[in-house]
């Protein structure tokens, strides 16, 4: 199965990649060792590498998402919306593509997907550049809406949300895996 994504990870200030010695990590993106300061004294850290999986995220918000609006959670189901587009549509991307996408649904226009699918013939099939579902989502949702007010999200906005996330979906995730760039869903 091909690799889903960029294999860097994100503690804190401390950013490493696979393969990366202890003494090359750098501290908040600059080019220098981390100073011993910055590592917590009483603690141990554990600095996670790990590839992205966006059909296997994508799956996983899609389920939290139904089950936080079924409890009335709006607010984190409409959250959770936002990144099941966001997943599928990277993982149409780094497949069906070959790009590597390091920007929040709400960061990436429809140009650089346009840009994606003129330059991937395979990435034409998955139209995302122009999907209403897909652009349902980014025009009402934002990554910064897990700090908003408890209830800000009306259970009509996030049931909009959750439906247009369930197509996405539909037409990214379950369509990968029907036209062979993945041989089975998702867990």
């Amino acid at each position: 199965m091909p690799s889903t994504g960029s294999s860097a990870y994100a503690a804190g200030v401390i950013r490493i990649a696979p393969g990366t010695s202890a003494a090359s990590v750098t501290h908040a993106g600059r080019n220098r060792p981390t100073p011993r300061r910055v590592l917590p004294s009483v603690h141990r850290l554990i600095i996670m590498v790990m590839e992205e999986d966006y059909p296997s995220a994508a799956r996983r918000h899609l389920s939290d998402a139904r089950m936080l609006l079924a409890a009335s959670r709006t607010d984190n189901a409409a959250y959770l919306a936002g990144y099941v587009a966001e997943c599928g549509v990277k993982a149409v991307m780094t497949l069906a593509a070959g790009f590597k996408v390091y920007l929040h649904l709400d960061q990436l226009t429809a140009r650089p997907l346009a840009l994606a699918a003129d330059l991937s013939r395979s990435a034409r099939r998955y139209p995302v550049d122009l999907d209403p579902d897909v652009e349902s989502i980014r025009s009402g949702w934002k990554s910064v809406l897990r700090y908003a007010t408890t209830a800000s999200v009306s259970r009509s906005q996030a049931e909009s949300l959750v439906s247009s996330a369930a197509a996405v979906f539909r037409k990214t995730i379950v369509a990968l895996v029907l036209d062979g760039y993945m041989e089975r869903m998702p867990a």
